[in-house]
């Protein structure tokens, strides 16, 4: 004998009532999909009461008798629903919910909360031990009164156990006279004030095979080289060329730049001696007819 729908809200309202979990509700119908075979709307139950952990009724209980009713197995039922199929009423592990119930949540935040700070707390303090604790960076700039300069560093990260340290820079003339940057206008310094120059084209060639493979990773990132070609107002330079290429093989290190007039290049130095993780060195340039120099510090990590 067919159940019409009413009698079964009567009859569901009633089992549930008798397991317990009786509170002010609000049932909707089921959707026409469980006629049809397809997943059926769940009923809804629960309101805006505080949630309560009150006994709750078994899958065999609240579904006997109703197979194409879908009901939700907890007290609030916005936090948590429960679908049950059409065809059958299925064994309790074969339910899940879509969301977490809302009594759980604070517990959960909790725990997450304390993982998270502990795993802050031995990150800060290893990073510490390590000598490694400083933020990365790998553009920097500097003004003075009479020019810009950017270095960016990304290759220097790869490069720093090697005898050369390669580091892209970047030099503006803000001035109005014309400056001559030089092989002699750039070098490191480190913090006990040595001087790092930068080698000659054959004594790098010795000593350092990177160069060609330094020519397809260095980075221009941040340095407004794009601006100055586009205003007509960019040199281009060569200070270490690759005699392996094509093209591109001619030193050009002697660079005259006018007022307002830009450059951008990789240069290398010597290592500084002390060359450390976090550790500060300092970049100086100062070309010819600048009179005062621009240093400034960079560190690797």
């Amino acid at each position: 004998m067919r159940v019409s729908k009413p009698e079964r809200r009567g009859a569901a309202r009633q089992r549930c009532d008798e397991l317990g979990t009786a509170q002010k509700r609000q049932y909707t119908r089921p959707s026409r999909a469980g006629v049809a075979g397809r997943r059926p709307a769940g009923v809804r139950l629960g309101g805006d009461a505080p949630v309560r952990l009150l006994p709750l009724p078994t899958v065999a209980d609240c579904c006997r008798g109703f197979p194409s009713l879908s009901l939700p197995l907890s007290p609030d039922a916005a936090a948590i629903r429960w679908t049950l199929p059409v065809a059958s009423c299925p064994s309790p592990d074969r339910i899940a919910p879509h969301r977490l119930p809302e009594y759980h949540r604070p517990v959960i935040w909790r725990v997450l909360g304390l993982a998270a700070v502990a795993l802050l707390g031995y990150g800060i303090v290893a990073g510490v031990e390590q000598g490694s604790a400083c933020k990365p960076q790998y553009l920097f700039q500097a003004e003075g009164p009479e020019g810009v300069v950017w270095a960016n560093i990304t290759l220097t990260h790869r490069r720093a156990t090697e005898p050369y340290l390669p580091i892209v820079i970047g030099i503006q003339n803000t001035s109005r006279d014309s400056v001559k940057v030089t092989r002699e206008s750039l070098w490191l310094n480190d913090l006990d004030g040595l001087v790092y120059s930068m080698p000659t084209v054959k004594a790098l060639r010795g000593g350092y095979d990177k160069i060609l493979a330094d020519q397809r990773l260095l980075s221009v990132d941040g340095i407004p080289w794009l601006n100055w070609r586009r205003g007509r107002r960019f040199e281009p330079s060569n200070f270490f060329p690759d005699m392996r290429a094509v093209r591109g093989n001619t030193t050009k290190d002697r660079i005259t730049l006018r007022g307002g007039f830009g450059m951008v290049d990789l240069f290398y130095f010597e290592r500084p001696r002390d060359l450390a993780p976090c550790a500060p060195f300092f970049v100086v340039v100062h070309p010819e007819g600048w009179q005062t120099p621009i240093r400034f510090s960079v560190f690797i990590t």
